[in-house]
């Protein structure tokens, strides 16, 4: 947290900054400081708690931690799917055929109407080279 912390503050307003108090460590004896031990965040209850804890047994109780039951059990199931998988390369699907729509006749009589109409407002202001090659709708 402290390098999140680090990267953050010059970010932050200076009225911000004061209203933020960074404990160092898990927190605990401040937290105590203040509040009853019954109050505190459960991870702030066990012994040794900080970013790099372990219980007693010897294995990571952080969940975040790639050491944790849940991500080996993950890590172990995904592989065991990936070596019963029947193919390694990339399965071909095939073609596809799009059909688009055949333009709407109307629709392309008026957007050649109007190109033409545009023309002659160019052609009356003087106009002629800024609109020439002016298409509506690709038409």
């Amino acid at each position: 947290f402290c390098n999140y912390w680090q990267a953050v503050k010059p970010l932050l307003q200076e009225r911000t900054k004061r209203k933020i108090q960074v404990l160092q460590g898990s927190g605990k004896d401040e937290l105590l400081k203040i509040m009853d031990y019954s109050s505190l965040p459960h991870f702030c209850r066990k012994e040794g708690s900080g970013s790099t804890r372990h219980s007693s047994n010897g294995t990571a109780d952080n969940c975040f931690s790639l050491d944790h039951t849940y991500h080996q059990q993950l890590y172990t199931y995904i592989k065991h799917q990936a070596t019963h998988k029947e193919t390694n390369s990339p399965i071909k699907h095939g073609s596809v055929h799009v059909e688009f729509p055949e333009p709407d006749p109307d629709d392309t009589a008026i957007a050649l109407t109007i190109e033409s109409e545009l023309h002659k407002l160019a052609d009356q202001n003087g106009l002629c080279k800024s609109l020439n090659g002016l298409k509506v709708n690709g038409v």
